[in-house]
């Protein structure tokens, strides 16, 4: 399924979606969670979602902040772990900037330049496959057990 058909299918923010939530979940805080993407720029794209509803970088308290940078090194060194050595870190902020879901969230994608003649966004974008996800959650399982070492 394409992406923007996928959200014309949503009557509330993707990021409640327990079934899709508790599949794509990496690693979390208190305050926040690292998921997989499910509609990936990149096989082991990586999203930060703070547990609260919000929409603005402003609005994270001093707590969510420290948890949300906690999760980046996290999904950073995961990424690391599975042979990635070039990463962005994103967050988009404003209406009309190809921002798709209003619930404020930080991607993280390696091996891809940030850009907008860089990144394929739109109708170009598809949702994961079961399949998918379950391969890159046990990628993600994988490499994080390596963390430990």
């Amino acid at each position: 399924m394409l992406y923007n058909d996928y959200l014309k299918t949503l009557n509330k923010c993707p990021f409640y979606d327990e079934i899709h939530f508790a599949n794509q979940l990496v690693a979390d805080n208190k305050t926040s969670a690292l998921i997989i993407s499910l509609a990936p720029y990149h096989k082991h794209h990586l999203l930060i979602i703070p547990k609260r509803h919000l929409e603005r970088i402003v609005e994270i308290s001093d707590e969510e902040m420290s948890d949300i940078i906690e999760l980046q090194r996290i999904g950073i060194k995961i990424l690391y772990r599975l042979g990635y050595s070039n990463m962005s870190v994103l967050v988009r902020e404003g209406e009309n900037i190809g921002k798709s879901v209003k619930h404020l969230h930080y991607h993280i994608i390696p091996n891809v330049m940030i850009g907008a003649e860089n990144i394929t966004g739109g109708d170009e974008r598809s949702i994961s496959t079961e399949e998918e996800i379950l391969e890159f959650i046990e990628d993600m399982r994988e490499a994080m057990e390596d963390l430990s070492d």
